[in-house]
């Protein structure tokens, strides 16, 4: 392939000596001054005059050199100018050029015209903008051999490979004609750099930074100059449009336009009616592929458009594009896409056949913003987004292959269908492993809608690498757990917390509906439509039950923490059928009637605490285990409760099973009571209490009268010995007395006797009785002491010893004032004979 200029020869000495000598050669008697007022930088001339074949004969060619040069001076001058030229194979967009020896410069110059299609004006003008060498009576060898400035970049050196008169004028049309070419081929270095009908950003000057401003590029012809010479004139050069203008100004483009219109009138002018007559005769007229004609040249569409209907197509002419035939069923399919005025524009060039794609063969026609292509799957129309998405993937040579249905759309969203995927007006493409997926969920009329992007990789973010792909509904993921939609709303959702990158991470499953409600399960969890989710714990239980359609339905409510209860902390969730819990026990099921026994007790704040297991079922009766027992289903709608004994509990439960019965109560911590810490539990006839001084059971009257002087936290404090029974009369010591029942209801406290006294109590328990008090020490006139009273008499002690006192001694001491009178603390026990007894005091002796 020829080396393509990458920048045009315009230094300002060059630029500066074409743009002040041209104009001496004399102008075509047709053409007007140029007018700097109609130059247009993104429609500087058009298709029509840039790309025709049949411009100007040899023999005109001849005449414009004589008519615009004086008297030759040397063999090089153009008038004279004799070239020896060589044989060229057809080389796209070039068609065959046979050589000859001593051929005229007006000879290659009309030859190159017939064989690349470039204008011979277009030629004269390229090797005036570049050597000046229009009218050069005498010009240099160096001028010839690179006449027409190819591969002589602004740069590098020119390359000497294209020296030469005919090289010259050859190659740089095979490159006016590549840059068409180049410019809708996917791949080519050209694609895309103007895009039509766009704004593209154009340099004012190869150096000096003079910046660039926006041009929207209208055809081919003039996205060619700006690729054979990438500048546009500024203000200064505009307005000396035959002199200098400022060191912004570059003059290639400017100058091109100012001679075209200097000798051959407007570059953008062009005859529709003459254009049509010369397509339909290049098409090979009544006789050729269009047939005769059905509906003579018409330009009722304006000045710039005209058409020219045939048995067997039409032709179409713009002034931008020039007139080119559409045959057989492009007529139709381009008219019902608009035509002309549609989106695809006016045609650039005729129908070509494309032999051999990797997808098969076809053939296709160019419009200024669209094609349309045939192939064994149909011709179609392809044009916008769709197309450029399409050509990036290198069109019918690509992965893509042929269109195999005309574009739709659903709302602002158009997309067409092509042999291995769907493109979209969005640039998006659906195509390798998700072509079938999407394919199944109904395509862009589908679930998941049109696409909104491409597959893009996601690298790993903690829950692993994956991609994906959006939608206007819904997104598809894949990652090692598989490939799967998520819809919305379920997105909505998933995105707010974090999508892939978030908790839930990426998905594990497709999404399922349930009456109108759906949900789809991920790595870390389920997301609902409606906003609820649930934790990974929670879902396991959740899919483990059967999901929606198992026995706990649909969740009706968020997850809820439970920081405290008097079983722990804890959470739940609540569900359309059951409930799910979880602890440090772990996370299980509740539900039906064991759910309701379960609430009616407290639930988690209850006696039974949280679930320690899942519900274990037959024949639809269920029973499940609590942190302190057991519920059991007894029919369709009871259940009964069994509590678990603590299992420091159980050796006291066992051997007083009989009085205690079951438990009914969960195992209860007493962290503080005035009498020490301890813990207890319920039964059915009595309680078992746990303390320093051990564990016992308490039941009946004794507990009764127990709890009345305020249990645990009264002056008896914590048992301190099990029950001792006789004839079904009980009594129990606690740590501060002793509770002796008396009948089947009551039942008496006796304090203990206070270890001091123990010698003395036993000596007189009979004429004592029961102790009634605990042990008191006091302070007297007659010095300290203390007692403890008994049904029928004190011990006292004090200095003078310890000593019992009772009955009518007793009671005249008291009289008398006690250890706080006259008589002062005893000093021996009682002497008793005949009834009396007597005793002594400190101050006296006392006899009764």
């Amino acid at each position: 392939m020829p080396i393509a200029r990458s920048l045009a020869a315009i230094t300002a000495a060059l630029a500066l000596g074409v743009g002040l000598v041209v104009g001496a050669p004399g102008a075509h008697d047709s053409a007007e001054a140029a007018n700097a007022a109609d130059f247009d930088a993104g429609y500087i001339i058009s298709d029509a005059n840039f790309y025709d074949d049949d411009a100007m004969t040899q023999a005109e060619i001849q005449a414009f050199l004589e008519a615009n040069t004086g008297t030759c001076r040397n063999s090089n001058c153009l008038p004279v100018l004799r070239v020896d030229t060589f044989d060229r194979a057809a080389n796209n967009p070039c068609k065959a050029y046979r050589g000859a020896p001593g051929e005229s410069a007006a000879a290659v110059i009309f030859k190159v015209q017939q064989a690349c299609n470039i204008s011979a004006k277009v030629i004269l003008v390229t090797l005036h903008k570049e050597q000046g060498l229009i009218g050069k009576t005498a010009p240099t060898d160096l001028e010839l051999r690179k006449a027409m400035g190819y591969g002589c970049p602004d740069t590098a050196s020119c390359d000497s490979r294209y020296y030469g008169f005919y090289n010259q004028v050859y190659n740089a049309a095979w490159q006016f004609g590549w840059y068409r070419i180049g410019y809708s081929t996917p791949g080519s270095s050209f694609y895309g750099k103007y895009p039509l009908g766009q704004i593209s950003q154009i340099l004012y000057h190869p150096y000096n930074n003079c910046g660039t401003s926006g041009v929207r590029v209208q055809n081919f012809a003039t996205a060619a100059l700006y690729h054979y010479t990438p500048y546009q004139p500024n203000a200064a050069a505009l307005a000396n449009l035959y002199g200098v203008g400022d060191t912004c100004s570059s003059y290639g483009n400017r100058n091109f336009w100012r001679m075209y219109t200097d000798w051959f009138g407007s570059p953008v002018a062009v005859d529709g009616t003459d254009a049509v007559a010369k397509a339909f005769a290049d098409a090979g007229g009544p006789g050729g592929v269009l047939g005769a004609v059905t509906v003579p040249e018409n330009c009722d569409l304006g000045d710039s458009t005209c058409f020219q209907r045939h048995v067997n197509g039409t032709i179409y002419w713009t002034v931008e594009s020039g007139a080119w035939p559409v045959v057989g069923d492009y007529v139709s399919i381009y008219e019902a896409a608009g035509g002309v005025s549609g989106p695809m524009g006016p045609p650039i060039a005729a129908a070509v056949t494309v032999a051999s794609t990797p997808n098969g063969p076809g053939a296709g026609q160019q419009f200024k913003y669209g094609t349309i292509y045939s192939s064994a799957a149909g011709a179609y129309a392809v044009w916008g987004g769709i197309r450029t998405k399409w050509w990036s993937l290198n069109g019918n040579q690509g992965e893509l292959g042929w269109p195999t249905s005309s574009r739709a759309c659903l709302g602002a969203h158009c997309w067409q269908n092509f042999q291995a995927g769907i493109a979209f007006e969005s640039q998006a493409v659906v195509k390798g492993g998700y072509l079938s997926l999407y394919s199944s969920l109904g395509g862009p009329r589908g679930s998941l809608g049109p696409a909104t992007s491409d597959y893009v990789d996601v690298p790993d973010s903690g829950n692993g690498v994956g991609g994906g792909q959006q939608f206007v509904n819904g997104t598809v993921y894949s990652s090692a757990a598989g490939t799967y939609p998520v819809l919305e709303p379920v997105r909505t959702h998933y995105w707010r917390a974090g999508s892939n990158q978030g908790v839930f991470g990426w998905p594990t499953a497709a999404q399922q509906c349930v009456n109108g409600r759906c949900w789809q399960p991920f790595a870390g969890g389920i997301v609902v439509s409606d906003g609820i989710t649930l934790n990974k714990a929670y879902s396991d239980v959740f899919i483990a039950t059967g999901s929606a359609s198992g026995t706990l339905g649909m969740p009706t409510s968020a997850f809820v923490e439970v920081p405290s209860t008097p079983n722990g902390p804890g959470s739940g969730q609540q569900f359309e059928r059951g409930t799910i819990y979880s602890s440090a026990a772990g996370t299980f099921p509740v539900w039906g009637v064991v759910r309701a026994e379960w609430w009616r007790t407290g639930g988690n704040m209850g006696a039974l605490g949280w679930p320690v297991a899942n519900p274990v079922c037959s024949g639809g009766v269920c029973s499940q285990e609590f942190q302190n027992g057991v519920v059991v289903q007894t029919s369709a709608t009871t259940a009964v409760v069994t509590l678990r004994v603590h299992s420091s509990y159980s050796a006291t439960h066992s051997a007083f099973k009989a009085e205690l019965g079951m438990p009914t109560s969960a195992f209860v911590e007493v962290p503080s009571t005035p009498n020490g810490p301890g813990s207890g539990q319920q039964f059915e006839r009595g309680t078992i209490y746990s303390s320093a001084a051990g564990t016992f059971p308490v039941w009946g009257v004794v507990r009764a009268e127990w709890w009345r002087t305020g249990g645990n936290m009264g002056g008896l404090g914590w048992p301190v010995a099990n029950p001792v029974c006789s004839g079904g009369v009980c009594s129990q010591e606690f740590q501060n007395g002793v509770v002796t029942q008396t009948s089947a209801t009551t039942a008496v406290v006796a304090p203990p006797v206070h270890p001091d006294y123990a010698a003395t109590y036993a000596a007189h328990s009979a004429e004592l009785g029961a102790a009634t008090s605990a042990f008191v020490r006091v302070e007297t006139p007659n010095g300290p002491g203390g007692g403890q009273q008994f049904q029928r008499g004190t011990i006292y002690s004090s200095a003078a010893g310890t000593y019992a006192v009772w009955g009518e001694v007793r009671s005249y001491w008291w009289s008398a004032g006690g250890n706080m009178g006259s008589f002062g603390w005893p000093t021996a026990d009682p002497s008793c004979s005949g009834g009396l007894c007597t005793q002594s005091f400190q101050g006296g002796t006392i006899t009764r």
